[in-house]
């Protein structure tokens, strides 16, 4: 692309500016003043070129606004992708795809407003009108799919054409409340973080999810460790100081030889000290972007220290996905030495042997995983290393 461009003569990119200018400013255009407020005065205006250029580019104001919503269509076609390709991971796939559409650039004000212009100019505008019909039938094709992939993975039976158009008719809904929430001040009570909650809630009931919700399922805690995943992509929303509570007790309910208790807990929320954290290993960049940041110490004087450090950042680990929050490990411990790279930022005193054992990233997840227990049979024994299932005594 970037040599295509290079080979262009300077008029020939200067015409191309001058279309892509056109075309983003009838965009904006019909977002603030709609399908009919949207003149070809108002449009040149906004792209700073004469009237007399609409005609020279595109013939007529009707295929302006073709040129227009059919980049808005391209847009949406590049976020949904090809109908038949599916991965490995079709729900993983899925709800990824949910977050990129309510979460990029998709569900910018700008876009927004502009999709439901042209939605109204298409019922009477046959050119739009198959614009949209293309648009449409891609997004339920592609969720019907998907769906139906997931559903096949989870040994579930769905009618997956009435999941996808019911998908798509949510995902509209969503849109069209963030259409609506627009007070004067630009801030949206209803957020994408929102909307992708209620689009998940969604696929959850569709694919069975809430059967490992801890507080539906007979599994109890087990199910939040099936759906404990290590997430590494956080929303803006911060973790409320009530979480923060929750997870702090989970840390000090974990069990500790002889009740020893070797721990501490430094929690971070300052962004500067979170992006410092993150730059001191290849392995932490996550935790720049994790609303959260909780430090495990240790206290060496105990011979247990790094065993019962485990379990306590497990318990936090497991608690967080309880909160519906997402959460990631991070071990920091050095077995050859210290951390002490990690003191200044962390506040810990220069003289003191304290050794820092993990740093865990929590927020709410902007990455939707699959629940999984990964359980392998042939790494159980009964009775002695080795014996299958064979061997096992009844109790």
């Amino acid at each position: 692309m970037a040599q295509a461009v290079k080979d262009k003569k300077p008029r020939e990119i200067n015409a191309q500016q001058r279309r892509d200018d056109l075309i983003e400013a009838t965009i904006r255009c019909i977002a603030e003043y709609g399908i009919a407020g949207a003149s070809v005065e108002r449009i040149t205006a906004a792209a700073c070129v004469s009237r007399g250029l609409v005609r020279h580019y595109f013939g007529s104001k009707n295929q302006l606004l073709v040129a227009a919503f059919q980049r808005l269509a391209d847009e949406f076609r590049g976020v949904h992708g090809e109908v038949g390709d599916v991965s490995d991971d079709p729900e993983g796939e899925l709800r990824s795809l949910i977050d990129n559409t309510v979460n990029g650039p998709l569900f910018s004000p700008n876009r927004v407003h502009g999709w439901f212009g042209f939605w109204h100019a298409a019922r009477t505008n046959p050119e739009l009108q198959r614009i949209n019909e293309s648009v449409y039938s891609l997004e339920r094709a592609r969720y019907r799919v998907l769906l139906e992939a997931a559903a096949e993975k989870r040994g579930r039976k769905i009618d997956a054409s009435q999941a996808g158009n019911a998908l798509a008719a949510l995902a509209d809904g969503v849109w069209l409340e963030f259409l609506v929430d627009a007070p004067a001040t630009g801030v949206h009570d209803f957020t994408s973080t929102d909307a992708a909650d209620i689009i998940n809630l969604f696929i959850d009931y569709i694919l069975g999810v809430e059967d490992l919700d801890t507080s539906h399922s007979p599994h109890g805690v087990l199910g939040a460790m099936l759906a404990r995943r290590s997430i590494r992509r956080f929303t803006e929303r911060p973790v409320s100081t009530e979480q923060e509570e929750l997870l702090l007790k989970a840390a000090f309910s974990g069990p500790s030889s002889s009740n020893s208790r070797p721990w501490h807990f430094v929690l971070i929320r300052d962004e500067e000290k979170r992006r410092a954290l993150a730059d001191l290993s290849a392995y932490t960049s996550m935790l720049a972007h994790a609303p959260l940041v909780i430090a495990v110490l240790g206290d060496p004087s105990s011979e247990w220290w790094i065993e019962d450090c485990s379990a306590a950042t497990e318990n936090i680990l497991v608690e967080a996905t309880q909160l519906g929050l997402g959460s990631i490990w991070c071990g920091v411990r050095n077995p050859d030495g210290d951390e002490r790279d990690y003191y200044p930022l962390l506040g810990i005193p220069s003289g003191s042997d304290w050794r820092v054992l993990s740093l865990i990233g929590i927020g709410h997840p902007a990455e939707h995983k699959t629940p999984r227990t990964q359980c392998e049979s042939d790494k159980v024994s009964y009775e002695a290393f080795g014996q299958g299932d064979g061997a096992r005594q009844g109790g």
